[in-house]
């Protein structure tokens, strides 16, 4: 096991900073640091690029109770998928999509309610989601 992710102990994932943080984390707990926090768990996050395109990918997608919402334009060749649970954003997934990974990182950790914005959201994810966050961060 490299890292437990946000959802649950049965959820493991490979990814070195979530495997750094938890180790992180662990660490403090054991040398009795009052700065330590409980671990949340981490929330997969992965960018790359393939023949030309970029693809990013932030959460999970198979989850129990999650709705999914997709978005696809064949001729730019771009795919978005959106998904949510309970009116929080649990993953999003892009092909040449724009939209900033840390911040969705943020909403889903923050568990954000999109519910009266969601509309919005699933029209532009980048703006919406820089908009709700510049309020969470004042």
């Amino acid at each position: 096991r490299v890292a437990s992710f946000y959802g649950g102990p049965q959820v493991v994932g490979g990814i070195l900073p979530d495997a750094v943080e938890q180790g992180r984390v662990a660490g403090q707990a054991m040398a009795g640091d009052p700065g330590a926090r409980a671990y949340p768990g981490a929330i997969p996050l992965n960018t790359y690029a393939f023949f030309g395109h970029r693809a990013v990918s932030v959460g999970m997608q198979d989850l129990p109770g999650a709705e999914t919402f997709r978005r696809q334009d064949p001729a730019a060749g771009r795919d978005l998928k959106i998904v949510t649970r309970d009116g929080r954003l649990a993953g999003i997934f892009g092909i040449d999509w724009p939209f900033d990974g840390g911040v969705m990182w943020e909403l889903i950790l923050r568990r954000v309610d999109l519910s009266p914005v969601f509309d919005r959201f699933v029209a532009d994810p980048q703006d919406t989601a820089r908009t709700l966050m510049s309020s969470l961060w004042r």
